[in-house]
């Protein structure tokens, strides 16, 4: 946590001090203090202003996301002033882009608050740090709901009638652990304060009771267009490496449009690139590096057969032919997907007029592996024949 400014701090020792001031002598020092901690109800407008002010104008500018459509309609969102009881969720697999959707979103946008959520977290704790984030205040000593009504009060006067904004973001949970308390949370920052709220979590991260209010506006976010990712400026030199190599159907047959896969991939093969700055190696480094890939992709498969007893019966479920599996299937055969699960992702999809949910692999290692009920890796002599055949 960032210690309290200079401000912040005396704002702090007025509020503990004021009350008891009655109690001490009347020397001009004790006046000044007197003075300062009557003003403490008036520090909301101030508190208001920086917090309009901060994300407005001091915010760096983040990497801007090319998600054009969802990025138009949640601006759009962003741009309303009451969202009543509503509140947005960006959901989508760890690494697609949700937090640079939101990012891009909300740059240059008045009143951003932004908190964590960590798995296990009580709803309590999630709003207290919501509050610490609108009222700048850090100590026991304060009453955050007065404080942060005052702040909103002044808030929404200076901007003609809209309120702050928080963005919850949601850490995903271990195996078996607690969901974080968000679904109070949120129920308390909307009803009771009248803030606006998005949450940034994954499918894993988030309990039911948070996706089923009929309150929520979801934005799902799927994996990325082989398009969208050939065009993020920061992967133009690995896309310039593995094109002068040729492997550029079998780094999209690997990685699909998880960004965040080929940025672990492209700060591996730097690093192995510097060590042998070699370039007759450089298609055998990227082989072997795509071969990892795989083989802990393998393992993963492996490791989940074993946890959960359904498991191996939905994997079987997978070919070559058939690459996603409606949830219709698994009701009818009494299968459950387990939770969290690292090896297939749920997507959406129209089908007649109605949304059909299909369980997929959650990257294209793992459809690799279950396409071709994959045991071991690709060889270490030419990974890239062994990919290349098992993706074409």
């Amino acid at each position: 946590m960032t210690p309290p400014t200079l401000f912040e701090s005396l704002f702090q020792f007025a509020t503990v001090l004021g009350p008891l001031l009655p109690y001490i002598g009347t020397s001009v020092g004790t006046l000044g203090l007197a003075s300062f901690a009557q003003a403490v109800p008036r520090l909301g407008p101030l508190r208001a202003v920086w917090i309009a002010s901060r994300s407005r104008f001091l915010q760096s500018q983040p990497i801007q996301s090319v998600r054009d459509k969802e990025l138009q309609l949640l601006r759009k969102d962003i741009a309303e002033k009451n969202w009543g009881q509503k509140y947005i969720i960006v959901s989508g697999e760890k690494g697609v882009g949700k937090s640079c959707l939101i990012d891009t979103a909300v740059y240059k946008t008045c009143g951003i608050i932004r908190i964590k959520a960590q798995p296990g977290e009580k709803e309590k704790e999630i709003i207290e740090n919501a509050l610490r984030g609108l009222t700048g205040l850090r100590t026991a000593f304060w009453d955050p709901i007065s404080n942060s009504r005052r702040v909103i009060f002044w808030y929404k006067l200076i901007t003609l009638g809209k309120t702050p904004i928080v963005v919850i973001s949601v850490t995903e949970r271990k195996k078996e652990g607690e969901y974080a308390g968000v679904a109070g949370a949120v129920r308390t920052l909307t009803d009771d304060l009248h803030l606006r709220v998005i949450v940034d979590s994954s499918p894993n991260s988030l309990a039911d009771n948070v996706t089923c209010t009929k309150r929520q506006m979801i934005y799902p976010i799927d994996a990325m267009t082989r398009e969208m990712i050939w065009s993020l400026p920061q992967f133009t030199h690995l896309f310039a490496v593995t094109k002068r190599n040729c492997v550029d159907d079998i780094l999209w047959g690997v990685f699909g449009g998880n960004p965040a896969s080929y940025d672990k991939f492209w700060g591996d093969l730097k690093k192995r690139l510097d060590v042998e700055p070699n370039l007759p190696l450089e298609r055998e480094i990227i082989g072997k590096l795509l071969g990892n890939d795989v083989s802990a992709a393998i393992d993963l498969v492996r490791t989940a057969k074993k946890a959960h007893t359904d498991m191996k019966s939905i994997i079987e479920l997978f070919d070559k032919e058939k690459s996603e599996v409606a949830d219709q299937i698994l009701e009818e055969r009494g299968l459950q997907q387990p939770t969290p699960d690292k090896v297939f992702r749920k997507i959406c999809r129209e089908v007649n007029g109605e949304n059909v949910f299909f369980l997929v692999p959650s990257d294209g290692a793992v459809r690799i592996v279950l396409c071709h009920s994959l045991k071991r890796g690709p060889t270490t002599v030419d990974a890239l024949v062994d990919l290349q055949k098992w993706i074409f």
